[in-house]
């Protein structure tokens, strides 16, 4: 197997887990494994298939792309309608998923843009922004119908609601067309803002830290740099059960989807929801109703959360404390059955970490919503590893959460070379326990550890310095239909508390795509490439320190 640099030991609690049901095991082998999981379920709200995609959808995952020509019958069969509604560049957009499919053997005539969009694109003459009328025009809804396979590109996904649905909740002509379509047995698929309207509710902002710390709003709270709450508001119920989340592990939004998952509120018709999806970047999630199952295929994972024996203790305040969280993390071939929630691996996954693990002693960390982390800890610091628990926590402006992450006797990993297009190892883990809580209440751990104390002089008034930008060079370079920026920065900072750099694409003040690096110490320099397929007019630097202190640069792209 692979190998890194082996971390440095700490202690870790130990607990004692409580089963109010058994997770059964069946089948072993190089069929794959068939791993009990908790008995909640999902639905899909249709005939036809959903396959989400967690954005990042590259014109070279050409495993992706025939994913969606086989939902059509193959390159002779799909009838494919492109509906560029989230974009802020809709025509360019559109026309770049068809040139991509084309290039990927499908006839030009077998694809449809669907001219429905809010946004006005800079790259043309026309005004795209008037597309909004076609929305409920019977004509554009015929031409939907006439697809087997509908794939909404990304962008934002407000403005998908905002163009397919009425001011009264109901459908327009459009969006009955797509519904129509997906009844009759076609396939749904969407990228980014298309992959969040599956569920509804449906998530439109928010970050972790926040949604944790501070709950659920109703307003859209992207904007407002001092509300980080997640944002919750009406979507599409494609996925009958469960929500959906995209971009999951490389933008840390595990937190954001635990809390819209346990938010439940009668007056607003929300319920809560005990499965929640967490889809990685250019990687889809097949649900199939043939046979009841979910399958991974791409280049990164989907994270599951299930909250069917999760509960709440009380914080006496908005942060939330739940115990018993039930975490999966999928790759490549693996199948998530979700009539029973039981797991398959995939055949090439051959490697038992539990029985056999790699890694010897484990890390904490200090960043759980930093890029991948919690992927990082659930794999190669827990389920590969001799230690049975790992933990960490998340700071911002003097405010901690923690979490802990835990092996019970269900808890399974298997680790193989999966995916074709590149020789990396990937795992699959089912069952892990997590509990999350803030950092001002003790962990409900049935009394075995008392962690008072232990890496924590309670001192962090000393920080009151802000990091310092020393280099932000931008270099600027189109390929294909991406806009990229190559960013070479440098930062500091007095204190030597640095925490995080992040490098951002934006367009009109919205976010296309960013990029974040964990740093320590006085000093830190390096590279960051974020692109998109959209037209950015702003690249922006910032820095964190670990008191929260913040500092931002910004350059015309």
């Amino acid at each position: 197997m692979e190998s890194h640099n082996n971390p440095q030991s700490k202690r870790k609690r130990q607990r004692t887990i409580s089963r109010r049901h058994l997770i059964r095991v069946t089948g072993a082998g190089l069929l794959g494994a068939t791993l009990g999981v908790s008995p909640v379920g999902a639905r899909v709200d249709g005939d036809g298939v959903l396959m989400p995609i967690g954005g990042g959808f590259e014109p070279e995952n050409e495993r992706l792309h025939q994913e969606i020509i086989d939902l059509g019958g193959g390159e002779d069969s799909i009838s494919l309608a492109i509906m560029p509604t989230a974009s802020g560049t809709p025509t360019t957009s559109a026309e770049a998923y068809r040139d991509d499919f084309v290039e990927y053997g499908v006839p030009e005539a077998q694809i449809e843009i669907i001219e429905v969009a809010t946004e006005d694109d800079p790259n043309t003459d026309e005004d795209e922004s008037t597309w909004i009328e076609n929305a409920d025009d019977e004509d554009w809804a015929d031409t939907v119908r006439e697809a087997n396979v509908i794939l909404f590109t990304g962008g934002n996904q407000l403005r998908i609601t905002e163009a397919l649905k009425k001011d009264d909740g109901s459908l327009t002509a459009v969006a009955q067309a797509i519904q129509d379509v997906y009844d009759d047995g076609g396939a749904i698929t969407g990228s980014s803002a298309g992959a969040a309207i599956m569920s509804d509710p449906m998530i439109g902002a928010g970050q972790s830290f926040g949604a944790l710390k501070d709950g659920v709003s109703y307003e859209d709270t992207y904007f407002d740099d001092n509300d980080n709450r997640v944002f919750l508001t009406d979507g599409f119920e494609f996925l009958d059960e469960g929500l959906c989340d995209q971009h999951f592990m490389a933008r840390g939004r595990f937190g954001r989807l635990l809390r819209a998952m346990w938010h439940e509120d009668p007056n607003a018709g929300i319920e809560r929801n005990e499965i929640g999806y967490g889809v990685g970047e250019n990687t889809g999630f097949i649900f199939d109703p043939s046979d009841n199952t979910a399958r991974v295929s791409g280049e990164y994972g989907v994270t599951i959360i299930d909250l069917s024996e999760a509960y709440e203790v009380d914080t006496g305040s908005d942060a939330l404390h739940l115990e018993d969280i039930i975490v999966h993390f999928l790759t490549h071939g693996d199948v998530f059955h979700y009539d029973d929630g039981t797991v398959t691996h995939a055949d090439e996954k051959d490697w038992n970490c539990i029985e056999d693990p790699y890694y010897s002693g484990n890390s904490d960390s200090s960043d759980l919503f930093a890029d991948n982390e919690i992927r990082d800890l659930m794999t190669e610091e827990l389920v590969d590893n001799t230690e049975s628990s790992v933990g960490g926590t998340a700071s911002v402006q003097g405010r901690d959460l923690e979490m802990e992450l835990w092996q019970d006797e269900d808890t399974r990993g298997w680790w193989g070379r999966s995916y074709p297009e590149d020789d990396r190892g990937r795992y699959m883990v089912s069952n892990v326990r997590a509990a999350v809580w803030p950092d001002d209440r003790d962990h409900d751990d049935n009394g075995d550890d008392d962690d008072n104390g232990d890496d924590d002089d309670g001192d962090d008034n000393g920080d009151t310095t802000e990091p310092t930008i020393d280099q932000f060079d931008v270099r600027r370079r189109s390929s294909g239909p991406w806009s990229r920026a190559t960013v070479d920065w440098a930062v500091s900072d007095d204190d030597g508390n640095l925490e995080s750099v992040t490098t951002e694409l934006l367009a009109n003040g919205t976010v296309l795509d960013y990029e974040t690096t964990s740093v320590s110490g006085s000093s830190a320099s390096g590279e960051h490439e974020p692109r998109t397929r959209d037209d950015p007019d702003t690249v922006r630097l910032s820095v964190i320190d670990e008191a929260g202190n913040e500092t931002t640069d910004s350059k015309s792209y």
